[in-house]
This record gives C-alpha cells, structure tokens and sequence, in this order.
C-alpha cells in the first residue's frame, strides 16, 4: 500500500474530497432550494448521462 494511507483509504484524497465537499455543499442547498424541480430533473439526468457516457467508454 502507498505512503499516507490507512488501509485501502488513500488519506490526501480523503483530505481533498471532504474540503471539496464542505465548500461546494452550501452552494448546492442553494441551487437546489431556488431551482424549479422539473429543471433540477433534467439537470440531474444529464448528469446520470454523461457519467454514463464515460463509464461505458472509459
């Protein structure tokens, strides 16, 4: 197992998604509480559909 990590947990990149996410996340409950529900749908299914995308061709 590589340096900095604790078991098959790699700890920088713990580090780097909990920041990611303690920043973005109050940007998010804003979108979502201002955002119409039919748009956030669609918003939501293009995400499903590009993540898609790149798992079948990746």
């Amino acid at each position: 197992l590589p340096e900095y990590s604790w078991g098959f947990i790699y700890l920088p990149a713990l580090v780097g998604i909990v920041a990611a996410s303690v920043l973005t996340a109050p940007l998010g409950v804003r979108l979502a509480h201002s955002l119409p529900v039919d748009k956030l749908k669609r918003i939501f299914a293009l995400l499903l559909l590009i993540v898609a995308t790149r798992m079948l061709f990746m």
